[in-house]
């Protein structure tokens, strides 16, 4: 007896039945009008749409797609973005998702779910690298030929130290592709401006 063959769906086909929903057919004209078992239909909606599996077979609701465009969209423009980010942005396409379609299965979006998409998608906390500004070697020698041409009285000689305030502190770290050997971010502009708290004696 031959044995029977199975079809096995794909985001095609979950994609045409998401459409006819917004069409407004109910799940047995969409079972009808797909050939597809209701029971499927429903499963499909009940678990999240766009749903796919990863390695460990249990299902994904947030497409990991929408989450790394997302991450590119922003790292384009060189913000910093971190896990509380992606979090939020994940949560929120749920939220979209569960408005088109009730009654998802409920997504938290917690800790495991950000440190399961990082793995497979080979995200990492990066360090940022802040340009820094090449020194004028004309200025050093000038200021070294100034200082030899002193003499300096014991009278004369202060000591000081400085604390400095940064005008804009960046963060040191975004979530960013591996891989990467430059990792820039956008700023103001101030990250070498600062106010200088200076106290001296003698």
């Amino acid at each position: 007896m031959a044995r029977k063959k199975y079809y096995k769906y794909n985001d095609k086909d979950k994609k045409k039945a998401l459409n006819l929903k917004k069409k407004g057919y109910s799940y047995r004209e969409i079972s009808e009008e797909l050939q597809f078992p209701k029971s499927t239909i429903l499963s499909w909606f009940k678990n999240g749409f766009e749903n796919n599996r990863n390695k460990s077979g249990r299902k994904k609701i947030i497409d990991d797609k929408k989450v790394l465009d997302y991450i590119k969209a922003v790292r384009d423009i060189k913000l910093p973005i971190n896990g509380d980010d992606l979090k939020q942005f994940a949560k929120n396409e749920f939220q979209k998702l569960n408005d088109q379609v009730k009654n998802l299965k409920p997504f938290k979006a917690s800790n495991g779910w950000l440190y399961g998409f990082n793995k497979r998608n080979k995200i990492s906390s990066r360090r940022i690298s802040l340009s820094n500004n090449e020194p004028n070697e004309n200025d050093i020698k000038q200021f070294f030929i100034n200082l030899n041409s002193q003499v300096f009285e014991l009278h004369k000689v202060w000591n000081m130290d400085q604390v400095p305030v940064n005008f804009e502190t960046p963060p040191i770290s975004t979530l960013d592709f591996k891989g990467k050997k430059s990792i820039q971010i956008k700023t103001n502009g101030g990250t070498k401006m600062r106010l200088s708290l200076i106290l001296t004696c003698n």
